[in-house]
């Protein structure tokens, strides 16, 4: 639904600003993760999954705003761009805190 009034589209905007904010600190953050701390570490593949599980849990209050405002396609739509757009920028997180945990638990980290 194509609307003329711009107040229309104000949740939608707000939405997206959120999600580049989101994406962008947690970017950034894994580049100083990178440049700082040793790929092979174990710290590293934490920090590496509590980044992209913080990522993507962040994301979920503004999906209901899409729900709310402009139905179940544009939820669809969103999920679907915030999951592609997340596989790619994870760089391979399971995007859950418990692989790591369950890894160290069975010395495979350590």
């Amino acid at each position: 639904m194509i609307s003329s009034d711009i107040s229309f589209y104000y949740p939608a905007i707000s939405a997206v600003i959120y999600y580049i904010t989101v994406f962008t600190i947690a970017e950034i953050t894994r580049k100083v993760l990178e440049k700082t701390v040793h790929k092979s570490s174990s710290f590293y593949v934490f920090a590496v999954e509590l980044i992209a599980t913080a990522q993507m849990c962040t994301c979920v209050y503004e999906n209901s705003v899409m729900v709310k405002y402009y139905g179940p396609l544009a939820f669809f739509f969103t999920v679907t761009s915030l999951l592609t757009v997340g596989s790619f920028m994870n760089r391979g997180a399971f995007v859950s805190p418990l692989a790591p945990i369950e890894a160290f638990y069975y010395g495979i980290i350590g």
